[in-house]
């Protein structure tokens, strides 16, 4: 708009020229007037006539002009304002584009940093892991050589008990001390079979223990102060069979429990 005013002004602004165009048209005639006093009236109407319409003229060609400028500075200005609006668009775009970029990068850097942190805590409970299995492992080999142990001393018990007087591993404390030490070798298996068979008898459940660590029929003859080999081989099939018909497994089958019992599939 400020441009159409600025042609208005200027149109404004060249009448002026026009008229002293006139007047020093008119004092030029009245010079030759009082040169050539002998003019007659018809010449001097006729100047006037063609100044007239050169006046004319120059009003419609400014006229004209105007009718172009208007409409032509009315659409430079609206590619303007339309073209200044969209670079602000395109510049608040670009704005938010920059801010969810910086987001973005915060949040790759945060979860980077969190990539660290549980890699180095994956690496200690590793570490703890490898520790815990190689005290499990440690503890299962003394287990198992005190196992081992009891193994041969019961049996030694057993078949020579006039050499071995006054040697007893039958008490109740030491009883519970042999089972204790079956259920941390047998990493949990002892448990699944309480889980699998939670009203079977402590009798038959020690019978499983004594199984499970492999010790000697001699062994268990001793352990359970047994007098005939009949009675143990009669609680042995009892527990196959209640192996056999059991329904209520709890991580573990009778197959694999009938396995780790040494039975023969």
């Amino acid at each position: 708009m400020s441009r159409l005013i600025s042609c208005i002004l200027l149109c404004i602004s060249l009448m002026p020229l026009f008229s002293c165009s006139n007047d020093s048209a008119a004092t030029e005639e009245e010079q030759t007037t009082v040169v050539t006093p002998t003019l007659r009236s018809g010449d001097k109407l006729t100047n006037e006539t063609h100044h007239s319409r050169r006046d004319l003229k120059m009003v419609a060609f400014i006229g004209i002009m105007l009718m172009y400028l208007i409409p032509l500075t009315w659409l430079v200005e609206r590619l303007v304002k339309h073209k200044n609006k969209k670079i602000k668009v395109l510049n608040s775009e670009k704005t938010d584009l920059e801010t969810q970029k910086n987001s973005l990068a915060e949040e790759v850097a945060a979860e980077q940093n969190q990539n660290i942190l549980l890699n180095d805590e994956l690496r200690k409970l590793r570490l703890n892991y490898d520790q815990l299995h190689q005290i499990k492992k440690s503890e299962n080999k003394t287990l198992k050589q005190l196992l081992q142990r009891i193994d041969a001393y019961s049996a030694r018990l057993y078949l020579t008990p006039k050499a071995t007087a006054g040697m007893d591993l039958r008490s109740d404390k030491f009883l519970r001390e042999i089972d204790d030490m079956i259920d941390g070798y047998s990493n949990g298996f002892i448990d699944a079979v309480k889980l699998s068979f939670p009203k079977m008898k402590p009798q038959r459940l020690r019978l499983v223990r004594y199984l499970y660590a492999g010790f000697s029929t001699e062994t268990m003859m001793y352990l359970f102060d047994y007098e005939n080999r009949a009675k143990l081989d009669n609680g042995k099939w009892l527990l196959k069979r209640s192996i056999l018909e059991n329904s209520n497994w709890h991580n573990l089958d009778s197959n694999t429990m009938l396995s780790k019992l040494n039975y023969k599939l």
